[in-house]
This record gives C-alpha cells, sequence and structure tokens, in this order.
C-alpha cells in the first residue's frame, strides 16, 4: 500500500497514475490533498510506503513525517504488547511425591 500526499492535484493524479500504470504489484494507492488527510489516511490504513510533498496545508511534508513516525512507532510498541503471551495460571489441587 501507499500513500500519496500532494497538494497540488495535477501531481497528484500523475503520481497516481504512473504508480497505477507500472509493472510493480503495489495495492491500494491512497491520495491526500493536504498534511491532515494524510495523517488521517496513514492511521486508518497503516500503508507501506508514504510520499510526501513538503509544502503542503496543515501540516507540511516534515511535519507530517514526525507525526507519522511518532504513530507508526506507537502502533509498532502495542502489537508488541499484544504479542507477547501472558503466563497462564495453573490451579492444582492436588500432585503426585
Amino acid at each position: 500500500q501507499i500513500l500519496i500526499a500532494e497538494d497540488e492535484e495535477i501531481e497528484r493524479n500523475s503520481l497516481v497514475s504512473i504508480l497505477k500504470d507500472s509493472i510493480l504489484e503495489i495495492g491500494e494507492i491512497y491520495s491526500a490533498k493536504d498534511g491532515q488527510e494524510a495523517i488521517d489516511l496513514y492511521q486508518r490504513y497503516e500503508p507501506d510506503i508514504v510520499i510526501l510533498d513538503i509544502n503542503m496545508p496543515v501540516y507540511s511534508g516534515l511535519e507530517c513525517a514526525r507525526i507519522i513516525k511518532n504513530i507508526s512507532q506507537k502502533n509498532s510498541n502495542e502489537k508488541k504488547k499484544k504479542k507477547r503471551k501472558k503466563p497462564k495460571k495453573l490451579h492444582i489441587d492436588n500432585f503426585l511425591n
């Protein structure tokens, strides 16, 4: 999955078309018109690749990158916590000597 954030519609649509027409098996392509939409789409879909324009409304590409990095690290830590196995409690009433 790829997320493209570009405030200029022509450039954004061109990038999406180029990727769709490529020989790569990309899967889903999400596009955002500003930094806030890029962050919202990232939180919703967690794409593998994010392409950001530097100068965008709401959040710049650099601000977006910092926010997305923090979200990604937080999500990664939460997934690691979920994967940890909790010890099982054994209810033993009797045992053999």
